[in-house]
């Protein structure tokens, strides 16, 4: 009876952890959107001005690219890092400098360690290493927290005694508190976003989708005919 009874608790249990990693999956990746009315489209909506988007984030790539590609980011995402390792590298390798990866801050409240990251990843832009750090950051990602920033610096090539110093007394940061102010406006409450050259997705598109988004766009072509105004069409 004794061995029936705990075969029967380890059963319980089991069930038990595996419904609390299905919610612990369900909610880095789907996050559940606040109380409230909130935008969500269902296709893809344009945005004509995304140009200010762009202004405001970190491109890796050309700046003059004919195609931005531009992701609201949260470096401790999961979604985030599936997006920067399997996506991302498929457009660069098939595009090169026709495209532009444009980072824009956006850290989740929820995640512990976003916002310091933002702020080490600031601090590796001013040595001219974003990328680098960014690609150190995310291929490391279950150790935010655990290593030092110094640590992740010192991976991607950074002066890991500057990044220290700008992180404990970081200067201002424009670009991390534009990113958040222009998330609430657009009413953005999942990373990865990504908007190519105006056209917001409602959830991250597979690397076929970017491709032909972006070959349509370098054709000339409209991606996603009938869905923009004649004035969105001659303005964008």
């Amino acid at each position: 009876m004794t061995t029936t009874w705990e075969r029967l608790v380890s059963a319980l249990l089991t069930a038990a952890a595996v419904v609390v990693a299905a919610a612990v999956v369900r909610r880095e990746f789907f996050p559940l959107p606040p109380q409230g009315p909130v935008l969500r489209p269902s296709s893809p909506m344009y945005h004509e001005d995304w140009r200010d988007i762009i202004r405001n984030g970190i491109h890796t790539g050309d700046s003059n690219a004919v195609v931005n590609l531009i992701e609201f980011a949260d470096f401790e995402c999961p979604a985030c890092k599936f997006y920067h390792e399997s996506v991302v590298p498929r457009i660069r390798s098939k595009f090169g400098p026709k495209v532009s990866i444009v980072h824009v801050h956006f850290p989740l409240q929820g995640h512990k360690f976003a916002m310091s990251a933002a702020i080490a990843a600031e601090c590796a832009f001013l040595q001219g290493r974003f990328e680098q750090f960014a690609d150190a950051v995310y291929s490391q990602q279950d150790s935010i927290g655990l290593k030092s920033w110094g640590q992740f610096a010192l991976a991607a090539g950074v002066d890991t005694t500057a990044l220290v110093r700008c992180v404990t007394n970081p200067p201002l940061m424009p670009r991390i508190e534009t990113g958040l102010a222009l998330a609430s406006k657009m009413q953005l409450h999942a990373t990865p976003t990504i908007f190519i050259n105006g056209w917001r997705f409602p959830t991250p598109p597979p690397a076929d989708e970017v491709i032909r988004v972006v070959e349509a766009i370098l054709s000339d072509h409209d991606p996603f005919p009938g869905r923009r105004s004649a004035d969105e069409v001659r303005g964008g």
